[in-house]
């Protein structure tokens, strides 16, 4: 069984990847993991010492790239009915 990660950043290109990678191994076992990275807030440290941070900031971009992997993943099964690849 083939092992396969597929970035993506929710566009169009990253869809089309995804699509072109699910018919290329359309004939094979595969297990495909989808991955997201975000960018973690970074303050300058002047910045911070003048005001007051928010951690709530970073936590909301780690959800919304939960969120986004999780109507992608949900899409693509309802999409593509391969009993040989696993999301």
């Amino acid at each position: 069984m083939k092992r396969i990660l597929i970035p993506t950043d929710f566009s169009q290109n990253a869809s089309n990847a995804l699509n072109y990678a699910l018919n290329f191994f359309a004939e094979e076992d595969c297990t495909f993991f989808l991955l997201n990275t975000y960018t973690p807030v970074i303050y300058d440290s002047e910045y911070m010492l003048n005001s007051y941070s928010s951690p709530d900031l970073t936590e909301s971009y780690k959800s919304n790239s939960e969120q986004n992997l999780e109507r992608l993943k949900t899409r693509i099964t309802k999409k593509i009915n391969n009993s040989r690849h696993q999301l």
